[in-house]
């Protein structure tokens, strides 16, 4: 299983997250194991079935924020952890996701309850060498 590539910054009642990624597509999901590993940790979740959703926005930052805010409400409302992700995407703001996890089940303690991706403080960019960097603040 992957692990999360993330570091935890230092901010006022809410969590803060920096990614990092070789492409886009790594960007996302460096988020997406990050957001799972902060709520209730990577290495308890099974990958015992799989969820699929498309997202479509006008900018690729908005898709991001969407993107974390999906995968909240498929944790908190629809009871679904997710421990591994196939992203694609296409055209210029279309993003596939398919999602390997599990029914939460009453044994996983939650680390951190998350609320939504934020805008607050936001940073999506292409680094010169093509790599990607993202900052995100957490409501909690």
């Amino acid at each position: 299983m992957k692990k999360a590539n993330y570091r935890l910054i230092n901010h006022t009642a809410d969590i803060g997250i920096e990614f990092i990624g070789a492409s886009l597509f790594e960007i996302f999901e460096n988020a997406a194991l990050s957001l799972f590993d902060l709520i209730v940790g990577l290495d308890k979740i099974q990958q015992e079935e799989e969820r699929e959703f498309l997202l479509e926005d006008d900018s690729l930052e908005n898709l991001f924020i969407f993107f974390l805010n999906e995968l909240i409400y498929y944790c908190f409302v629809k009871n679904f952890l997710a421990c591994k992700f196939h992203i694609k995407i296409e055209e210029q703001y279309k993003l596939y996701v398919k999602m390997r996890g599990e029914l939460k089940k009453e044994y996983h303690e939650i680390k951190e309850e998350i609320k939504a991706a934020t805008f607050h403080d936001f940073i999506l960019q292409e680094n010169k060498d093509g790599t990607f960097f993202a900052r995100v603040i957490f409501d909690i």
